[in-house]
């Protein structure tokens, strides 16, 4: 049990809101399953699939993705067609988003994986060449040093018009464009397990967006553990939580997320969300909390405007 709520403690987003929120907020959060979207039109961050299926789908002693002919990648091409098929004969409607352009309080944080993904890419090699080396260590350490590429995006885009799959190429984040989708009422859900879509999904007042995570459980299913889908009601966090959608978002900012915007240090859920919830936001009143709380539990150098406008308060997102 503990291993399991590690895993969901790192999933990708904002850091540790999903485990926060079964805790805090259980009414907002209803177990699913694929059956259940029956009928209905799925907004997919595709591009968080993608690096899934690159990262998980690997064989062989030394780990290596499936290639074609020419020693090229196709991991992810067997995945987006299985994944395809499967929510086909689910009765579900896939839309299939993809990133466009990362903000430029991002850019700190892609420079740092750039940096951890060479240093995975040195590990790999001493697991692959060291005879003691245990076939889950190496799958570990070949998932880390795990790259996307433009031809990657390029190939996955291709192989989705020809199974006749919509495909959208967003502006900015993907996931942020499934809530615009769902909101504008194009789609019903937004599918993803990055849980920054939580903040984008609190931009809307009205027709909130609902978040389906761990709809097809990769890594349960790697593991032959199976685990349930989880539908997340904003709307409904934001009432158990008593936090207005501004203070929502600069509760998530502070939690960690991938936008520099704040020195994130040791803040937790646990830790930002009772001053969140006594002064109603950590821009309106950023002293109050700095006087009452440790350095520790409130980071001193925050930009809460440019992380409410990369967490999704710049309004909807257009598509290119």
């Amino acid at each position: 049990a503990r291993a399991r709520r590690n895993r969901e403690t790192a999933a990708m987003g904002i850091k540790g809101l999903f485990p926060f929120l079964r805790e805090k907020a259980p009414a907002a959060i209803k177990e699913r399953s694929l059956k259940d979207y029956l009928g209905r039109t799925l907004a997919i961050d595709a591009s968080m699939s993608l690096y899934h299926f690159l990262s998980a789908i690997r064989t062989g002693p030394d780990a290596q993705n499936l290639t074609n002919s020419n020693n090229e990648a196709t991991s992810h091409l067997q995945g987006f067609a299985t994944r395809v098929l499967r929510l086909l004969e689910a009765g579900a409607k896939p839309v299939f988003v993809f990133d466009g352009k990362p903000p430029q309080l991002k850019a700190k944080e892609l420079a740092q994986r750039r940096e951890a993904k060479a240093k995975a890419e040195e590990v790999v090699k001493e697991k692959r060449a060291d005879s003691e080396a245990s076939p889950e260590e190496v799958r570990k350490a070949a998932s880390a040093a795990t790259r996307v590429t433009k031809k990657h995006n390029d190939d996955v885009k291709r192989l989705l018009r020809l199974m006749g799959a919509p495909v959208v190429e967003a502006a900015g984040e993907a996931e942020a464009f499934c809530c615009a989708l769902v909101h504008a009422g194009t789609c019903d859900y937004v599918v993803t397990d990055d849980t920054d879509a939580t903040t984008f999904s609190s931009y809307y007042s009205q027709n909130t967006p609902r978040i389906v995570k761990n709809l097809f459980d990769t890594e349960g299913a790697r593991l032959k553990e199976k685990r349930p889908a989880y539908e997340i009601d904003v709307s409904t966090v934001l009432s158990a939580l008593q936090l207005s959608r501004d203070a929502f978002v600069d509760f998530c900012v502070l939690c960690g997320c991938d936008s520099r915007c704040v020195n994130q240090s040791s803040s937790t859920p646990s830790t930002s969300c009772p001053g969140m919830m006594e002064v109603g936001g950590f821009f309106s009143d950023f002293e109050a909390i700095r006087t009452e709380a440790s350095d520790r539990d409130a980071p001193r150098r925050y930009r809460a405007d440019a992380g409410r406008r990369v967490r999704g308060w710049e309004g909807p997102i257009s598509s290119r």
